[in-house]
């Protein structure tokens, strides 16, 4: 399988995926299972052809194109929890109150809500599919100045939530 994907991505020139499918039972398994395969041939500019394979175990009954695409759905789904959890540190909820931890918690939801609508907004710019952690980084962190104001300290966001400095090196500019 591996061979006509590669055949199929040497006569395009582009990445070029191939699904299929094959019954296998490991040593452990009383029975076997269906295993769907995904074969591309990822091809870059400037880079030698690079072989990807994936599996999925999976008892439902789709073609195998639409059983990967499933999966790859609930990937996602994960990403977003895993990126709530360390881009936002929601697991940390360590007071002995309930009602600090609950706080919390709806804090880390609401600002994953306001990241996902910069996120939404960004379209066509480098933060359109940027993790949490980078929006957090590029957009807030190095978007905010420093303004010395008789005593204290005050933060503000440059007109369109960046200053030159944080537009040039992380090329998401929301409008």
């Amino acid at each position: 399988m591996l061979g006509e994907t590669y055949g199929l991505s040497k006569y395009s020139g582009h990445t070029e995926p191939v699904f299929g499918e094959i019954l296998y039972a490991a040593r452990s398994w009383a029975h076997r299972r269906r295993v769907i395969i995904k074969a591309e041939v990822v091809r870059l500019p400037g880079r030698d052809p690079r072989c990807n394979l994936r599996f999925v175990v999976t008892n439902l009954r789709e073609t195998p194109a639409a059983v990967y695409a499933r999966d790859c759905q609930h990937g996602d789904v994960e990403n977003r929890l895993k990126e709530l959890h360390d881009g936002l540190a929601l697991g940390r909820t360590s007071c002995t109150r309930f009602w600090a931890n609950q706080f919390r918690v709806r804090l880390t939801a609401a600002a994953y809500a306001l990241l996902q609508e910069v996120r939404r907004r960004a379209q066509g710019t480098a933060c359109a599919s940027a993790q949490v952690s980078t929006l957090r980084e590029r957009l807030l962190k190095r978007g905010c100045k420093r303004n010395c104001v008789t005593g204290y300290h005050a933060s503000s966001l440059e007109e369109g939530g960046v200053d030159d400095q944080a537009r040039d090196t992380s090329g998401c500019v929301v409008g």
